[in-house]
């Protein structure tokens, strides 16, 4: 699985618990490689499904992932539907790539960056004298004859 350069760092999965005190278990590369989450289950019943999230050790690169289920049943203990990998928790973005500044107290703002390549863009809006924000609309765009 590849992880990108932002990485994940969170697990997602669709399951139904049978078993009570199920979990998974989220391993790198091998069955006995590195751990880096894990995920309890709930036990809802057979055939009833939930969707449950847990934190995970930050992951980039590509990896083999192997999922490890545990629990206390000679029978079925969970059954997973789908998952999915998170690249990020919505708190920790990183580095910035690009900062700017609005131009005055007009009805529209122009702030220009340098072209970036990235997944998402975060706005933090900061007024000193603590005026509310609306953004109406947010148009991204590359200007012709700028650098690409």
């Amino acid at each position: 699985m590849v992880f990108d350069e932002v990485g994940s760092r969170t697990f997602k999965a669709k399951v139904s618990g049978v078993a009570r005190h199920s979990k998974i278990e989220i391993v790198l590369d091998s069955v006995g490689g590195e751990v880096i989450g894990t995920c309890p289950v709930p036990q809802t019943g057979d055939g009833i499904w939930q969707y449950v999230s847990c934190p995970i050790a930050r992951t980039t690169g590509t990896h083999n992932v192997i999922l490890k289920f545990y629990g206390n049943s000679e029978d079925n203990l969970l059954h997973i539907d789908k998952y999915k990998f998170v690249q990020d928790d919505g708190v920790h973005y990183g580095d910035a790539v690009a900062e700017g500044f609005g131009q005055g107290n007009t009805a529209q703002t122009e702030i220009r960056f340098p072209q970036q390549k990235g997944r998402f863009i975060k706005l933090d809006l900061t007024d000193p004298e603590d005026r509310i924000w609306t953004i109406y609309e947010l148009n991204v765009w590359n200007i012709p004859g700028e650098e690409e």
